[in-house]
């Protein structure tokens, strides 16, 4: 019975050294860590670096869209890889498995059996701070590898981050309208970094906002052949701003003492062209303010009292106009405009254009008060 006893216990201490035998052969050597880690980077092997990657921060999500961005980066940073490398051979040299200062840091992460150390690579990671932001708006970044929305701690403050190359959706919320474009960000080093707004530039480069300014253009030069016809009262402008339109017209002052000598006026806008390099969008004192320029042509006729054919006062112009948008009426309004005669050659050396509808009615003053609005010649 004794001797059963014992040979049962050699058996069990056999089987015990040799399955220790066994994890310590399957369990990775630090310099086998190090090469898993080089493989699965340049291979872009994300299920290979969830498994051997821990962030030092638990609130950083782990998934193929953050391993993707940290393993693209080092792809296309070979400094940064280096640096890294340089810093891992330097921990097997010195037998250190504990946070150091570099990006990444092989560390021991628990045992096996008790006995064998387990090793992870510890990230740092990275905080995403937005910075200027215009008072009123409304900021949000999201990505689509991110079911769970992306990690905030605070307003205007993501994160963290494991390290790397992302893309973000960026949403910037104004008065003027909801801008939404992808913005590639370098997240990379210690800390935190910054993403910054600048949603004049963003409304520069708006299509709608450029649309939008034409048409607040053209709806103004269409006026003006009502203001011409109206004895030049600033009130006709449909689209200019109340203090425009309550301002006095020198024109005005000047019809006044000239109207008895007059029958009839006639004016057509005939179109025009839009310089849009001109356009330059702006914000300040909480207000979106735009300029434009612009070439038109307009056919005038007047006709003086007893005459019995029209002179032609027909003219082309170069406008500049002053815009400021009104969050209340939901649209660009003239707030001045400057006219200057031009030449062709200028128009002509304008790069990026636009032309404007030239099929517009003929306007009509006669002294009597009778008036045609709806004709077209």
């Amino acid at each position: 019975m004794k001797k059963w006893i014992l040979t049962s216990a050699a058996i069990v201490l056999l089987l015990i050294v040799g399955a220790s035998i066994v994890i310590q052969q399957n369990t990775q050597s630090p310099e086998e860590a190090v090469k898993e880690f080089d493989k699965a980077v340049s291979t872009k092997d994300t299920d290979l670096l969830s498994e051997l990657i821990v962030p030092d921060n638990e609130k950083a999500q782990v998934n193929k869209t953050s391993l993707q961005a940290f393993a693209n980066y080092l792809q296309s940073n070979s400094s940064s890889l280096e640096a890294i490398e340089d810093s891992l051979d330097d921990q097997l040299k010195e037998k250190n498995f504990t946070e150091t200062n570099s990006q990444v840091s092989l560390v021991e992460d628990g045992k096996e059996l008790l006995f064998f150390p387990k090793y992870k690579f510890e990230v740092k990671t990275m905080e995403l701070a937005i910075t200027g932001e215009q008072e009123g708006e409304k900021v949000t970044l999201s990505s689509n590898g991110f079911k769970k929305g992306l990690p905030k701690e605070k307003d205007s403050l993501y994160g963290p981050f494991l390290p790397g190359e992302y893309t973000f959706k960026l949403s910037v919320k104004t008065d003027l309208a909801t801008f939404i474009e992808d913005r590639k960000k370098e997240l990379w080093g210690t800390g935190k970094t910054s993403l910054l707004i600048d949603s004049e530039k963003m409304a520069q480069s708006d299509e709608k906002v450029k649309k939008d300014l034409v048409s607040a253009v053209e709806l103004f030069n269409k006026d003006f052949s009502r203001y011409e016809t109206s004895e030049f009262q600033l009130s006709t402008f449909s689209n200019a701003t109340q203090e425009l339109k309550s301002g006095e017209s020198n024109y005005g002052e000047g019809f006044e003492e000239i109207k008895d000598a007059l029958d009839e006026i006639q004016s057509q806008y005939e179109g025009g062209v839009v310089n849009l390099d001109s356009l330059v969008v702006s914000y300040f004192d909480g207000k979106w303010k735009a300029n434009a320029s612009a070439a038109v042509s307009y056919m005038n006729k007047v006709k003086v009292s007893g005459g019995k054919e029209f002179e032609d006062l027909s003219y082309g112009a170069l406008r500049d106009y002053q815009l400021v948008y009104s969050s209340e009426k939901k649209q660009w309004l003239i707030d001045g405009m400057d006219e200057y005669d031009y030449d062709d050659d200028e128009v002509e050396n304008w790069e990026y254009t636009q032309e404007t509808n030239p099929h517009n009615p003929v306007f009509k003053w006669t002294r009597d008060g009778k008036k045609d609005e709806g004709s077209y010649y």
